[in-house]
């Protein structure tokens, strides 16, 4: 299961936070989210098309693999941007300045 975001302690910087690691195609489609197989799909596409020892078959295949890729990628990322931009909103309306008396 991947690993939950959490909130940053005060005085703790993105330093100190670990980073995520890189999945390989079999770990992110077995622990990983949606977005982490598409980012693993992604690198190893494009580690094949550039690769000298890549058949000419394989890389026409590849090469129109890699911007679908690519495509659904960045559709993700954007979904996930949205869903934030919405929780963002959502806590604005539940805590507002004028509610900030209560806590």
């Amino acid at each position: 299961m991947p690993k939950r975001l959490r909130a940053v302690n005060p005085g703790e910087s993105g330093e100190t936070v670990e980073k995520p690691r890189k999945l390989t195609v079999v770990q992110a489609a077995a622990e990983g989210s949606h977005r982490d197989l598409l980012a693993a799909l992604r690198d190893r596409v494009a580690a094949a098309v550039q690769s000298p020892s890549c058949p000419p078959v394989a890389l026409n295949a590849l090469s129109n693999t890699q911007p679908e890729c690519q495509e659904c990628s960045n559709r993700s990322g954007a979904r996930l941007g949205q869903q934030v931009q919405r929780s963002k909103a959502k806590i604005k309306l539940k805590i507002g300045p004028d509610d900030s008396h209560r806590w």
